[in-house]
């Protein structure tokens, strides 16, 4: 579908694009060839952390990424209901998992549960991120109303005039 692979900032190439791809008989995902150069690429070890994620997915970080979020995670006040309950979910339903010599990760069942995973799925890049979602579910969402896209936009970077550049 696209490419994948951006550099950014300092050096550090991030996940984009969405590829389709299939679970095999075992659960296991071919994790795309592009995400595992920037896996490559940025010397991450071949661990990663798959849980589950929002809106029906799951996240698959690097290790370094997962350490990032496990920190902003920590920071966040135990004595706030909500904080609570989010590290709850988040933490009990992550998984280690190893990149094999195929490139492919194992799914676990629940999570694939969880995500409502079939068979077949798409995988994208989302900057820090890899999310993993039922085909179907992505193209709905994906097909979101037409000009939902630019109301987020607005909502997130405000109204700075209307100008086109």
């Amino acid at each position: 579908m696209g490419e994948s692979g951006s550099v950014w900032g300092r050096g550090v190439r991030v996940f984009i694009g969405e590829y389709e791809h299939s679970l095999d008989g075992k659960n296991r995902l071919n994790v795309p060839a592009k995400f595992r150069e920037i896996v490559d690429a940025n010397r991450e070890s071949k661990t990663l952390y798959v849980t589950r994620g929002l809106d029906t997915c799951l996240f698959l970080y690097t290790k370094t990424q997962w350490e990032a979020v496990a920190r902003s995670l920590k920071d966040m006040s135990f004595t706030g209901a909500a904080a609570r309950q989010f590290k709850r979910i988040f933490f009990a339903n992550a998984r280690e998992v190893e990149l094999d010599e195929q490139g492919r990760i194992l799914i676990p069942e629940s999570l694939k549960a969880d995500a409502r995973i079939t068979r077949s799925v798409t995988v994208v890049g989302v900057d820090d991120r890899i999310e993993i979602w039922d085909r179907e579910l992505w193209k709905a969402m994906k097909s979101a109303p037409e000009g939902e896209y630019e109301e987020l936009a607005e909502k997130l970077f405000g109204k700075e005039g209307d100008s086109n550049g």
